[in-house]
């Protein structure tokens, strides 16, 4: 179930993003809804993660080749 508040927050979402605000029981499904995906498809980035492409990748995000990489013509596995 979701607090006021939450549903507070996603009314005034809903409608700067579709102008109308449907049912409080409508609102309610939706965020379930949209919750539950969040929640199956978000896992954190384990810290050693975010160090290895931090490592890995150039200002850009772009992959980095460490010269071993380019001389024999591999991909980074990053």
């Amino acid at each position: 179930m979701l607090s006021k508040q939450a549903l507070d927050e996603y009314r005034e979402i809903y409608r700067r993003e579709h102008g109308e605000v449907p049912s409080d029981e409508i609102l309610v499904e939706e965020a379930v809804k949209l919750l539950t995906v969040f929640d199956m498809v978000y896992r954190p980035v384990k810290k050693a993660w975010l160090e290895n492409y931090q490592n890995n990748t150039n200002e850009n995000g772009l992959a980095i080749q460490t010269e071993q990489e380019m001389e024999t013509g591999q991909e980074s596995q990053s």
